[in-house]
């Protein structure tokens, strides 16, 4: 799917900014599909994470039949599988024959049995103990897709998977019972590496730890390749990794799971945990027919070296199509690796466009949009950028690096092509008590050309306190470039507790600035077209050099639970309720995925329990 980049304009407005594009009516259907309420986040350990039978529900009793022992065809399509069995205590590799009673005693001697897809059966590799391998894949699934919550897995993939030992339909790691661990024993480079370009794979319900020590490259999974050929349909989830590249110093090279290679398609890594880890979660430049990438419910926990290193979630540049990072947990870990050094938890960068990150947790991390790279002229901007419902919450004061939740970067000599088109940055919650510089910081700017396209900031809530040289919104790409950003919209944001900061803050007069319904920080004013950090204006005084924000007030709103990040709106409050205005035909749900009404809108991420005043 290409998801509707969100414009918060008229239908006028709208075509006017942009030459060709989608109808409001299709930008609402787009964007309201995206929002599912009730979603968890992160990692949470299951007892079966299959869907064997195919049907998008997973974890019932017909998948839990895979790999314990004695089901041979466990998708039950009328073809008995390939199924190897691995035991690191009991097996032996010259006299086991891959089955229960007699398995194998290494992971790789199985791969290198499996035949692939030649006689219409998968592969499917199961595995029992704690084993000291750096693995290879040899053959891919049986070509062949279903589609689960719109995106496609493999319908019949080569699988290294958890045994169910004990034959309970519950599986490792939630299942204390049974072990499957692959042990780098901090000295091997890749747990499970793909050097042939396969497709149609799955790893699951496993652990993979203390990969990627003392080597120039490293990491838990290497899944991709250059090459003649695409690859497409792999699947991981339920795994857990630990102690990935931890304490290493940062390298291009040490990632989690290497995204160098392509083109690759339809890869969805969900519901895994990555413990303590450093340098890269994911990096790599796919290129151009590469993408759909889902990931979701993972949870990361960094661990950079002592002394400064540089940690990051994700960074992926080329030109690739659709990322969707859903409901995930970061967490920069801070206070267990002073000195901090860069930490970040999303890159989008230069040549990548339609990216939804939505719903994840933010802990003392950000997002950072960076059009441009020297060397790598990707001559293709970053557009359709859509930022939603996540929570950016900041929580250790000693973070060195400025605390930016929203980053949209530029750079004063890049030419015309590295710039950002449309970005929607939309019900997102930035709190914490540790404070930020900013919650959005747009720096967009080039030396080549026009930059196009619209910057929609609508409908979230930011506290502070920010820095006194930043504002809740902080626009400052005055003195970076010739070519700045001109194109802006903010509507309905709730900012409180500015502290020594700004509402907003911009250092030049953008083309078309549309800004209203938004509530503001009682005591904390604004900055308007090259004023001097030091300097504001109050409320009316932004208003008429702007021309802008007709219905936005000033106010001090009631939070839920501000202390632990909880920015929903109390029911004491009157601030924020009635304060906005008609933004549903764009932005029509909340932060929890609740109804935004036409008739007294609330400012704000939050619509209290879907009810309006």
């Amino acid at each position: 799917m290409i998801w509707g980049i969100l414009i918060l304009l008229s239908a006028a407005v709208f075509a006017e900014a942009r030459e060709a594009d989608r109808t409001a009516a299709q930008l609402e259907r787009d964007f309201a599909a995206t929002f599912i309420t009730g979603r968890r986040k992160g990692y949470v350990p299951r007892p079966c994470g299959f869907d064997m039978d195919r049907n998008g529900a997973i974890g019932e009793a017909p998948d839990r039949r895979v790999g314990d022992g004695k089901t041979r065809d466990p998708d039950a399509d009328g073809v008995n599988e390939d199924i190897l069995y691995v035991d690191a205590d009991a097996g032996s590799d010259q006299a086991g024959d891959g089955s229960p009673g007699k398995p194998l005693k290494t992971i790789q001697q199985a791969l290198d049995l499996a035949d692939g897809p030649e006689d219409g059966a998968e592969d499917i590799v199961c595995i029992s103990g704690t084993f000291h391998e750096a693995l290879v894949m040899r053959k891919g699934g049986v070509p062949g897709h279903y589609t689960r919550d719109g995106f496609q897995f493999p319908k019949n993939p080569t699988m290294i998977i958890g045994w169910d030992k004990d034959g309970d339909g519950v599986y490792p790691p939630y299942d204390q019972d049974d072990t499957a661990v692959l042990d780098g024993q901090r000295t091997l480079a890749w747990a499970i590496a793909n050097q042939d370009k396969l497709s149609h794979i799955e790893i699951a319900h496993l652990t993979i730890r203390n990969y990627g020590y003392k080597e120039k490259i490293g990491g838990a999974l290497k899944l991709f390749r250059w090459g003649t050929g695409s690859q497409s349909h792999v699947y991981i989830h339920d795994v857990e990794m630990h102690a990935i590249n931890k304490a290493e110093k940062d390298a291009s090279s040490k990632i989690v799971i290497n995204f160098w290679g392509g083109p690759m398609t339809d890869v969805a890594i969900i519901n895994n945990l990555v413990d303590e880890y450093s340098s890269y979660f994911c990096r790599g430049a796919p290129p151009d027919r590469a993408g759909r990438f889902r990931f979701q419910n993972n949870t990361l926990r960094m661990y950079g070296m002592r002394g400064g290193s540089f940690v990051t979630g994700w960074k992926l540049w080329g030109h690739h199509r659709t990322v969707e990072i859903l409901d995930n947990v970061l967490d920069c870990n801070a206070a267990a690796w002073r000195p901090l050094g860069h930490v970040s938890g999303v890159g989008v960068c230069q040549g990548t466009q339609d990216w939804m990150i939505r719903g994840n947790v933010f802990l003392d991390l950000g997002i950072t949009l960076q059009p441009f790279a020297k060397g790598f002229p990707f001559e293709r901007r970053l557009d359709n950028i859509l930022i939603g419902r996540n929570i950016f919450r900041s929580t250790y004061s000693g973070w060195a690096w400025p605390r930016i939740g929203v980053h949209i970067q530029g750079y004063k000599d890049a030419p015309a092509h590295q710039s950002v088109e449309d970005v929607v940055i939309a019900n997102n919650f930035f709190c914490g008590p540790a404070g930020w510089g900013a919650a959005v910081l747009c720096t967009a700017c080039n030396g080549g050309g026009p930059q196009h396209g619209t910057i929609a900031i609508a409908g979230n809530t930011m506290l502070g306190p920010f820095a006194k040289a930043r504002a809740a919104i902080a626009i400052e790409a005055a003195q970076l470039g010739a070519y700045r950003h001109q194109r802006f919209v903010i509507k309905n944001n709730l900012i409180a507790n500015a502290g020594d900061g700004l509402n907003v803050a911009v250092d030049y007069a953008p083309q078309r600035l549309i800004a209203d319904g938004n509530v503001y920080d009682a005591d904390a004013g604004f900055r308007w077209n090259n004023r001097k950090h030091w300097e504001s204006v109050a409320l009316a005084a932004w208003k008429a050099a702007t021309r802008q924000d007709v219905h936005s007030r000033r106010g001090t709103p009631l939070f839920v639970d501000p202390a632990a990040g909880d920015l929903h709106l109390a029911q004491k409050d009157s601030i924020a309720r009635g304060a906005g205005v008609d933004i549903s035909q764009t932005v029509p749900v909340d932060f929890d995925g609740q109804p935004r009404s036409p008739k007294r809108p609330v400012a704000g991420a939050d619509v209290p329990n879907g009810k309006h005043p």
